[in-house]
């Protein structure tokens, strides 16, 4: 059994429009909805803060931010840098930025900068610091040995410190990579602990000129476009 032509004229099944674009109308008319919702989001402009407070941020923020500047010696900018390479990293990678990756850009910034310089003063300096090293290490070696505790003394009224172990525990203490590990131990100590209030004290402040500036917050963080659109 054969099947009659079609009239001429007649388009082959399959190629109508809805056929031709793979959607139904409807499908068609939800996305041309959606996507009219989100073209006008993304032209909306962001709703900033009120001036009165973008006021009194800045009249805070600054003055504080100038005398972070000065107290750190002006290494406070590189807190600052730190902070806009957090916000530029966050930017190239597409994502928003956040107080957080402000604050981390801010304090490692801080201790990066203060760190090489004061390697590099030590470096400059190594010879000086070898020779307080050893005439500190002399007056040592010339003083009497120190006693027990008194409270130990009174649990243990007999005890005796061994001669040679007490010369061990000097000749440790006193050698001169011992010294130089206490230094730049130490030094570490105080380096995490300059940085940590500096940049957190420097982030603070210029997030506070941000809002003050743009009236968002956190600063840079409502671009329009990057809104959320629910579609259903």
């Amino acid at each position: 059994m054969t099947h009659a032509p079609p009239p001429p004229g007649t388009p082959p099944a399959g190629s109508g429009p809805s056929s031709a674009t793979g959607a139904s109308p409807l499908s068609a008319t939800h996305t041309a909805s959606s996507e009219a919702a989100y073209a006008s989001a993304a032209v909306e402009p962001p709703r900033r803060g009120p001036a009165a407070l973008r006021v009194l941020f800045f009249l805070i923020g600054a003055p504080l931010l100038v005398l972070t500047l000065v107290l750190s010696a002006g290494f406070a900018v590189a807190a600052v840098a730190g902070l806009g390479a957090a916000v530029v990293i966050q930017h190239k990678r597409g994502r928003r930025y956040s107080l957080l990756s402000g604050w981390i850009g801010a304090v490692v910034g801080f201790a990066l900068v203060s760190g090489a310089f004061t390697a590099y003063k030590v470096a400059g300096h190594s010879d000086t610091l070898t020779m307080a090293i050893d005439s500190a290490r002399t007056q040592a070696a010339t003083q009497p040995p120190p006693k027990l505790p008194g409270f130990l003394q009174r649990l243990q009224p007999n005890t005796t410190v061994d001669s040679a172990t007490q010369a061990r525990a000097r000749a440790m203490t006193q050698s001169r990579g011992f010294v130089w590990f206490s230094l730049v131990f130490g030094g570490g100590i105080v380096l995490v602990i300059a940085s940590t209030f500096a940049g957190t004290a420097t982030w603070g402040f210029v997030t506070l000129l941000g809002y003050s500036f743009t009236g968002l917050w956190p600063p840079g963080t409502a671009r329009p476009a990057e809104e959320v659109v629910d579609f259903g």
